[in-house]
């Protein structure tokens, strides 16, 4: 196999003059952490950042709410004194909440779903620098679980189990009983519903751990060499997650075939010129292969170009394409679909000033332009969405539901409780293109009685694989 080697003289695709457009939070502060859900429940994907107050606690988490074309603007909801965030649903309503760890207590920042979140509410202690990397149900219970390490002090990783009800209890999956960098990845290797584990060891090795359910995991020994960091990603659309192991030491990339039997193979490796850091494995450009981006880093700081390589399908990947991104003190990145047009975008922070954060657009193609190609055509809401209209909202009766789309498809409504139950369901029907359809909803179930009063989600299915949700409230 003929491998490619990173040498900047030979890039020769690239995006030069303006630096992606800026988003910032107040002077003083700087960006510690960005995850990204969506946080209202309105079909499009939030930036959630937390900052810390000049290095003094206490810190601020930001939210940057999105118009649905990739518009940001931002709200300051809580005070933490955490170094580390993440956004998933942890209590029994249907609205992502937010986990903070770090230098204390794990708490928990319940969404109200109204725009508002309450108070802070420690769940589990943190001692020796906890962090929640993940949230994630991991034993199929229907609760999301919360999976950490111990940063910098213990090897240790493990789980805190969802009982509800904001309880949680501790079980150590690794504990190796000395100091070290562990770094836990989840995916898929087995095909089944539970999340399986990939370990990074910066010291020791690299391990992947199948979930045999019961919070049980088997250890199978990848790579007896320590790593630095060990992405899972898809490299093979026939089998389960493949597995790539980046080693920051020798600037290679190991991949690693997964024959869907679990036996995982090494496959190939491939030479990076350096120094790397790897920082992202998405599919940038839709087509069931996830690709990569990196910066070259020195012990210095980072350079000021982000690279992106695109799979071609066959344990290979494509010379880097080269994209100026600005000065960077270190290098961090959060992979998602911020305007909705369906592909993977890049949000950039680690900058200086630190109270800023940047973002490289998905072309579609596998490219990235620092302009919204969204914002940009503004035909594509008109011919790419399903325009919904639902009023009057809060209702005490009946809610009127309008639905426009210049696409040809079926529709299917349904209405549920906060808890994510069926309470109600509006027959399937087939739009034609241009056509608006005007349904009600009287507030009833599917038996005929009157729901109370509350929130509830109405859920739209149409076309292929696509659903909206929009949040009602009845009064």
């Amino acid at each position: 196999m003929i491998k490619f080697l990173t040498i900047l003289f030979l890039l020769n695709i690239q995006i030069k003059g303006a630096f992606p457009q800026e988003y910032y939070i107040a002077e003083s502060f700087f960006i510690n952490d960005i995850t990204t859900c969506d946080i209202d429940l309105d079909n499009d994907i939030d930036v959630i950042v937390g900052s810390n107050y000049d290095g003094v606690i206490p810190d601020t988490i930001y939210i940057f709410y999105n118009d649905g074309l990739g518009i940001l603007s931002n709200t300051a909801i809580a005070r933490t004194n955490r170094i580390q965030m993440r956004c998933g649903n942890i209590d029994i309503d249907m609205f992502p909440d937010i986990v903070t760890s770090g230098n204390g207590n794990i708490l928990f920042i319940h969404n109200n779903g109204d725009g508002t979140f309450g108070e802070e509410i420690p769940i589990a202690s943190s001692e020796n620098y906890r962090i929640i990397e993940y949230i994630r149900d991991m034993d199929g219970d229907g609760l999301n679980d919360l999976v950490y390490t111990y940063s910098n002090i213990y090897m240790k990783w493990g789980i805190l189990k969802n009982e509800g009800e904001l309880i949680f209890t501790d079980h150590i999956i690794y504990d190796n009983g000395i100091g070290g960098s562990l770094s836990p990845y989840i995916g898929n290797l087995n095909n089944d519903d539970l999340p399986d584990v990939c370990l990074s060891f910066i010291q020791l090795k690299t391990h992947y751990l199948i979930n045999r359910g019961n919070l049980i995991f088997d250890t199978t020994l990848l790579c007896p060499v320590g790593w630095n960091t060990t992405p899972i990603m898809k490299l093979n659309t026939i089998s389960p997650d493949d597995i790539a192991v980046f080693h920051n030491n020798s600037d290679q990339l190991f991949l690693f075939e997964n024959l869907n039997n679990e036996e995982i193979l090494s496959k190939d490796t491939l030479p990076l010129i350096g120094p790397v850091m790897v920082t992202d494995f998405a599919d940038f450009n839709n087509d069931g292969y996830d690709d990569y981006c990196y910066a070259l880093c020195y012990w210095t700081g980072c350079t000021d170009s982000l690279y992106v390589s695109i799979n071609d399908q066959h344990w290979n990947f494509y010379p880097p394409q080269q994209y100026y991104i600005g000065p960077m003190e270190i290098f961090r990145t959060e992979v998602a679909d911020i305007n909705g047009d369906e592909f993977k975008d890049i949000v950039l922070y680690g900058y200086l000033p630190r109270n800023a954060f940047k973002i490289l657009w998905n072309d579609g193609f596998g490219g990235f332009s620092y302009e919204n190609p969204v914002g940009i055509d503004e035909s594509f809401k008109d011919s790419c969405k399903l325009e919904v209209q639902i009023k009057p909202n809060p209702f005490e009766s009946i809610v009127n539901i309008s639905l426009k789309s210049e696409l040809n498809f079926r529709i299917n409504i349904s209405i549920l409780d906060i808890l994510g139950r069926r309470v109600g369901e509006i027959e399937s029907m087939s739009k034609q293109s241009g056509e608006k359809l005007e349904i009600e909803w009287d507030g009833r179930d599917s038996s005929g009685n009157e729901v109370i009063d509350g929130f509830y989600f109405i859920s739209i299915s149409y076309g292929y694989n696509n659903q909206l949700t929009y949040k009602i409230i009845k009064y």
